[in-house]
Formats: structure tokens, sequence, C-alpha cells
């Protein structure tokens, strides 16, 4: 559920950076919504990663 509302949120920050960006360049509001976009996109990849993460067992060779 958390990560489906940090998709979302992603979602709308990149299309108020992209937004922001397009009508000013040098309007801050853009470039807080590009860093905010940022770091969220950084942890969704890490809560993806950690939740799909699985540590596989050792198997044991078979003696002949």
């Amino acid at each position: 559920m958390i990560f489906k509302k940090t998709l979302i949120l992603l979602l709308i920050s990149i299309i108020l950076t992209v937004i922001e960006m397009t009508i000013n360049p040098f309007f801050h509001l853009g470039r807080i919504f590009l860093v905010v976009s940022g770091i969220l996109l950084v942890n969704a990849a890490l809560w993806f990663v950690k939740d799909n993460y699985r540590i596989e067992p050792k198997t044991e060779k078979i003696k002949k």
C-alpha cells in the first residue's frame, strides 16, 4: 500500500516538475519538485529491491 502511494506521489511530482520547468526554468518550485522526485525514485527502487530480495540457501554437494 505504501509502495502504491509512493509511486502515485512520484508520478505527480514528476508531472509538476515538467510543468514548472517548462513554464519558467528559473522558478525554484520546479527544482524542489525535481529533488523530491529524485528522492522518491531512489526510495521506491530500494523498497522494490528489499521486497523482492531472496537469499538462496547453500546447497550441500552430494558425495559419491
